[in-house]
């Protein structure tokens, strides 16, 4: 189970990652860059809400958005920006967590990122869903009315959360109701900017934002989309106007139809799906005997060089004093192993060979070679393969299983390969090429680029002076570009200059990916104004909607002077009460003659010891038209003459699209709340 839900994700993540490599490159595919390009677009979505915030008014909300939408040159693109970045962060949050889950960083060391990871989901989309609110038009109003309904089942609201937008409270919500969405709005945001901070705590060198080229790139894409095409607004929402068309947001409403169905499985179904994530590292852990070993060091051999402590990409590794009876150094290299992940990055750091995780130190790579490394040299060319990359080596195996020019190997990471390695291995084949992960796409942070560093005498340890002259290539392949590094393997073995490192981007290319990525902001910012709902058509819709407090019975019995003998002396009261709450029968006749409907319906006080009020929340669908009604709200049971009771006879004038609202008037009438 554990191993075949990654890898199915891994392998969708493929599919997507091998068309966006042809079209940017590996070393462009915002794919790859998914948490900061997630956090870049954040950070542009709070710029521009910081500007739009000027305009907004809380005592007139979609008054004020109209007029935002009015002001063509700059206020109406900016909202559109906002509305658009807003939804290509959530994109690329989904993809975040997928790779961080295909890649099975989740558990262990990497369990805090992955718990605040999934709070700061939570906390976008809440923030997402009251900025919709802010607007206040018909989407905003569909989405605030079915978030209620969500949680009235909630027990811990003193009354239905839904019953603040049926109109019987007030024709319109409070402006603290839009202030306190304002606050939420804002709040959110600058909160997930401290969560992003322990989000990353445990990485050294932590990247949170794009790098120009690709910042430049996507801002220009949504910049140029809020130009093309404006950000729909809805009508004004309307308590009594039932909901038709509007305009809604694909990314932050995919779940509204099935919640405006059934409200309390949606709010089951968001519940098991954060829950599901939050147990995420429990359920995709490696059986124990799995789990790779954290690195150790032998203070014995170690000396002291700290190049393991630079190179560690999540600063499990520290200097300590040497310990009591070995010579040296005066500090020793020391891991964390509850900080440590194994990624095995300080194996190829360790000039003295003392470092690294179990049965992965650079004695026993050395020790591996000697397995199937030739006694003498042979004049091919020899291919690592990552084992990271299991598409692309496959792909490479096929491509050159005919070439008797090449012997081709597995690999782990580049970045634990110790510099020894290569210079064994240049002593005995004519070159040698490593194709590894991109180093946006790396299985572990950073490896890539040490390894690089090291070959090429930019970082300690660096090849021997007495190696053979093998050349050496780095080869960071993404899936969709085995044919580049195909075209550089042939370039090597026939002594060619093979272009190291990245693909070259032609002007042409870079134009591609420009139009490319307008395309996708395009795509997005159609998804933004779908359409739901559907058309009232004749249709309009009676609501009953009151609150009634608690009525009670209350039965006495005489104590005796037995009884009264027992008790203490200030609870001898000459009887004994008891309260009980009444529940209520709605009885509903809507017609006349062959036409009558008629419906029933028992109420208990609403709370978890039933003793709060009764609420009464029930819609009726109903073609446009006259009906005579008639409604009664009485106690079930006979004994209770002094207990509410409330009637109701007249006529319910239906009318197309709108909502007729039967309520309580003074504390025992019932009468329409809005004109007929």
């Amino acid at each position: 189970m554990r191993d075949g839900s990654t890898g199915a994700v891994s392998a969708a993540l493929r599919v997507v990652d091998r068309l966006f490599n042809r079209i940017y490159s590996s070393r462009h595919n915002p794919l790859y860059k998914s948490g900061t390009l997630a956090l870049s677009l954040l950070l542009f979505v709070l710029v521009s809400g910081l500007y739009l915030i000027f305009f907004y008014r809380i005592a007139a909300p979609h008054e004020s958005m109209r007029a935002i939408q009015e002001q063509v040159w700059l206020a109406r693109w900016i909202r559109a920006a906002h509305r658009y970045a807003s939804d290509a962060a959530a994109i690329a949050l989904l993809v975040h967590v997928l790779r961080m889950f295909s890649q099975r960083k989740s558990w262990g060391p990497r369990f805090m990122a992955w718990l605040t990871g999934v709070l700061l989901l939570l906390l976008f989309f809440v923030s997402g869903w009251t900025g919709y609110v802010m607007v206040w038009d018909s989407f905003g109003h569909s989405l605030a009315v079915t978030g209620a309904r969500m949680l009235d089942p909630l027990p811990f609201f003193v009354e239905p959360v839904s019953r603040s937008f049926t109109g019987a409270v007030s024709a319109s919500p409070p402006q603290s109701f839009f202030f306190m969405n304002l606050f939420l709005h804002v709040a959110l945001p600058l909160g997930m900017i401290v969560g992003m901070w322990v989000h990353t705590a445990r990485l050294a060198r932590a990247r949170w934002f794009l790098d120009r080229s690709s910042f430049l790139l996507v801002m220009g894409a949504v910049v140029a989309a809020s130009l093309l095409m404006p950000a729909p607004l809805g009508d004004k929402a309307d308590f009594f106007a039932l909901p038709t068309i509007f305009p809604a947001d694909a990314f932050f409403a995919f779940w509204l139809p099935f919640a405006s169905a059934a409200p309390r499985w949606a709010l089951f179904g968001w519940v098991a799906v954060f829950g599901f994530l939050l147990i995420v590292p429990y359920l995709f852990r490696p059986a124990r005997k799995l789990r790779p070993a954290a690195s150790f060091s032998d203070p014995k051999l170690c000396q002291g060089c700290g190049q393991c402590v630079t190179d560690c990409p999540y600063e499990a590794v520290e200097m300590v004093p040497r310990p009591e009876g070995t010579k040296g150094s005066p500090t020793v290299a020391l891991v964390d192993p509850s900080i440590c992940v194994s990624c095995g990055i300080c194996a190829g750091s360790c000039q003295s060979f003392t470092i690294g995780p179990p049965g992965r130190k650079a004695p026993e790579q050395l020790a591996a070679l000697k397995a199937w490394i030739p006694p003498a040299p042979v004049g091919k060319v020899l291919v690592l393969l990552c084992t990271a990359q299991p598409s692309v080596s496959a792909r490479l195996r096929v491509a050159l299983a005919s070439d008797p020019g090449f012997e081709l190997r597995d690999s782990e990471c580049a970045g634990t390969l110790h510099a020894a390695v290569f210079d064994r291995l240049s002593k005995s084949y004519a070159a040698i090429a490593m194709v590894c992960c991109p180093p946006e796409n790396a299985i572990h942070r950073e490896g890539i680029e040490a390894l690089s560093e090291r070959l090429s005498g930019e970082r300690t340890p660096t090849l021997s002076k007495r190696r053979g002259s093998a050349p050496i290539l780095i080869l960071p392949t993404g899936d969709g570009e085995e044919a580049w590094a195909l075209r550089q393997l042939v370039s090597l073995r026939e002594g060619r200059d093979a272009v190291p490192g990245d693909q070259v981007r032609a002007p042409m290319a870079r134009a591609a990916a420009a139009v490319v990525s307008l395309v996708l902001m395009l795509g997005i910012a159609a998804l933004s104004g779908i359409s739901l709902g559907k058309p009232s058509g004749d249709q309009g819709l009676l609501r009953l909607s009151w609150r009634l407090p608690g009525q009670a019975v209350q039965t006495c019995v005489k104590r005796t002077q037995e009884e009264l003998a027992t008790l203490p002396l200030h609870m001898r009261t000459p009887e004994a009460c008891t309260r009980e709450l009444l529940s209520y029968r709605l009885h509903i006749r809507l017609g006349s003659g062959a036409t009558v409907r008629e419906f029933e319906e028992s109420f208990r006080p609403s709370g978890l010891r039933s003793d709060r009020p009764l609420y009464v929340e029930r819609d009726l669908d109903l073609r446009a038209g006259d009906y005579p009604l008639s409604v009664s709200f009485t106690p079930e049971r006979a004994d209770a003459p002094k207990a509410t009771r409330l009637t109701f006879e007249g006529l319910a004038k239906i009318r197309p699209g709108r909502i007729e609202l039967l309520t309580l008037k003074g504390p025992d009438t019932l009468s329409w709340a809005n004109s007929k």
